[in-house]
């Protein structure tokens, strides 16, 4: 019953043009046009009853799902792990139990930021002790 409920919950949000907010994390980009924001704003982009990859998903709903599993899962890279990443700051997260999770690192972050305008962005993932960490 609670899967069918976050079926109908978005998987992200803008606040005044400038603040992204998100469960887990930004979604992974690869090169060549970013159209990751067109994507999630897109009136057709599925609901999912797993955001995890399906063997039977086409190539358009697998980057759906994959996207939909970026803000869900995600996590910021810690800074020994900075060096780990590709050419556009994502990664894979060890620490998670699918090798389709990944991490994101600062220099993801900031393309991210500058691509699409915004100036922070703000993440509900993990508890902080103290509440939050900026």
């Amino acid at each position: 019953a609670v899967n069918f409920v976050f079926q109908h919950l978005p998987l992200a949000a803008v606040v005044d043009e400038r603040v992204f907010c998100v469960h887990g994390g930004i979604p992974r980009y690869r090169g060549g046009p970013d159209n990751r924001m067109a994507l999630l704003s897109d009136p057709e982009f599925p609901r999912f009853n797993s955001v995890m990859s399906q063997p039977t998903d086409n190539e358009e709903r697998a980057r759906f799902r994959e996207m939909a599993l970026d803000l869900v899962w995600s996590d910021p890279a810690l800074a020994e792990e900075e060096p780990t990443l590709d050419q556009w700051g994502f990664g894979p997260n060890v620490g998670r139990d699918s090798e389709d999770i990944l991490i994101y690192g600062e220099k993801a972050i900031d393309q991210f930021l500058r691509e699409h305008k915004f100036d922070v962005i703000i993440r509900a993932h993990e508890a902080k002790q103290a509440g939050v960490r900026l």
